[in-house]
């Protein structure tokens, strides 16, 4: 359950993903870490999301996000979070690899092709592409920056934030209160530190985001990177 983990500069240091199928699995996942390692566990769930499609440009200075599709939950179908699960997984290098995650499916390549059609125009598959390690390719300035603003201002500040050229991610999370405040999260990827705190600085001075406190906690070690669980019977990529 869990597919992204870093290290991050703040005292609340050791960051992570976790996904599931339900709410249930994700508890227990949490659960299980909290178990294991002694350690307290701040759960942080998104109540809002704002830009979460992470893609951008290699060969450039980042920019502005795409902008969002409707997504249209209720054309989902009985099997197709299976098939979710196997194309977040990759696909097959082959000649058909639709007809390869058919057979290991139990479905034909028709139906396949098929439901992958309707669910990119659900907007429920955003894109098919080639995913590449960027901290590889030069992109080594990863921050997550957490903003500590009113919950009656977030509606405004979040898409305008998500908009910014540089800013690669943006979403609400649920707070804990007394422990950590911070509402607002937005990631900047970046080629280097300076590079990506203009970005915070550009973003700072945002009417919208005035005066709300806020901090840039850079990555400084990817413990762990994949896709998503999808499927109680999904292997993450």
């Amino acid at each position: 359950g869990v597919n992204h983990s870093y290290l991050r500069e703040n005292r609340w240091n050791l960051w992570f993903v976790a996904t599931g199928p339900d709410r249930g699995h994700v508890d227990k996942v949490l659960d299980a870490i909290r178990t294991e390692t002694g350690l307290d566990v701040l759960d942080l769930p998104i109540l809002r999301p704002f830009n979460i499609d992470l893609g951008f440009r290699l060969n450039k200075e980042m920019d502005r996000p795409p902008a969002p599709r409707p997504v249209r939950l209720a054309c989902l179908r009985e099997g197709d979070n299976d098939l979710l699960q196997a194309l977040s997984t990759g696909l097959p290098i082959c000649e058909r690899p639709y007809g390869k995650i058919a057979e290991r499916l139990g479905r034909s390549e028709a139906d396949v092709l098929e439901r992958v059609a309707d669910l990119q125009d659900a907007g429920i598959i955003s894109r098919l592409g080639v995913i590449v390690r960027h901290r590889a390719l030069g992109w080594r300035s990863n921050a997550m920056v957490v903003w500590d603003i009113a919950p009656e201002r977030v509606a405004a500040a979040g898409p305008v934030l998500a908009a910014q050229p540089g800013v690669t991610l943006c979403y609400e999370r649920r707070p804990v209160p007394g422990v950590w405040p911070f509402r607002l999260y937005s990631m900047i990827h970046a080629q280097s530190r300076n590079k990506a705190l203009e970005v915070l600085s550009k973003a700072a001075q945002l009417p919208e985001l005035e005066g709300v406190r806020h901090d840039a906690l850079f990555s400084s070690r990817c413990f762990k990177q994949t896709g998503a669980m999808i499927s109680r019977q999904g292997v993450a990529a």
